[in-house]
């Protein structure tokens, strides 16, 4: 049986993951919460834009920027 732990090889993860896990760990504190909040990275829930902008009180347009930035850096890899 494979283990699902962090300790498994890197040659068991796409290069889909490895980038991904990239971005994230290269954003500042608030990009890494809208990361999760947008995807469910990191076991987390995921909420509208909407919910993101209250909980960070900060616009829901300063939330879409954020997130498109995101899928910038996400979409470089391709």
């Amino acid at each position: 049986a494979r283990s699902s732990d962090k300790g498994d090889l890197p040659a068991t993860r796409s290069s889909g993951d490895v980038w991904r896990d990239y971005v994230y760990h290269d954003l500042d504190s608030r990009g890494k919460q809208i990361f999760e909040l947008t995807t469910g990275y990191n076991g987390s829930e995921v909420v509208s834009k909407r919910e993101i902008a209250r909980r960070l009180k900060i616009t829901p347009a300063a939330v879409s920027l954020r997130v498109n930035q995101i899928i910038k850096r996400l979409e470089a890899a391709v």
